[in-house]
């Protein structure tokens, strides 16, 4: 659907579909405040019609991705520490806002997860087994033995070989 033919109704439209009150968008066309004749001029099957045209090539065009996230979570962060003011579409501060910890905590945990600075913890849940009833020194031990193992099976040479070796070459 083309642009309404009223260009006064295609602006009630716009501001529509840019999520303004019915009073609002025909004030904002020139019409005068006036509740009444505002919801009846927004009733009107062209005006809603062009709104939901609007609103659908504004989701085609909408993409979502990490750095459309990542822009929102950065602005939701400074809303909520009071670094930047909320302002309206013309760019002009509107309201009161209050500091929210919350809001501002949660939006960088966010951000921290997606940069990879946090890692996910998970339990450690420790069997019962052979290992419960040894000592340290026995673990140790049996630490040690298993360092050899794995030596003599990735070089081909026996553990104390390889150290030996590399004892002699540095004296």
């Amino acid at each position: 659907m083309p642009p309404l033919q009223n260009y006064r109704d295609e602006l009630v439209a716009q501001s529509l579909a840019a999520g303004k009150s019915k009073t609002q968008a025909c004030v904002d066309a020139g019409f005068k405040k006036d509740r009444g004749n505002a919801s009846k001029r927004t009733a009107k099957h062209s005006i809603k019609q062009r709104v939901a045209e609007i609103q659908a090539e504004r989701v085609q065009h909408f993409v979502l991705n990490r750095a459309w996230v990542t822009e929102m979570l950065v602005e939701n962060v400074k809303r909520a520490m009071q670094t930047t003011a909320v302002k309206n579409e013309d760019g002009k501060p509107i309201g009161q806002f209050h500091y929210n910890g919350s809001v501002a905590n949660k939006s960088l945990e966010l951000l921290g997860k997606e940069l990879g600075m946090f890692a996910d913890r998970s339990e450690v849940k420790h069997s019962t087994g052979e290992y419960d009833k040894l000592s340290d020194v026995q673990l140790v031990e049996l630490l040690v033995q298993e360092a050899r193992a794995l030596l003599e099976d990735h070089s081909g040479e026996t553990a104390g070989d390889g150290v030996e070796e590399s004892q002699e070459s540095e004296v």
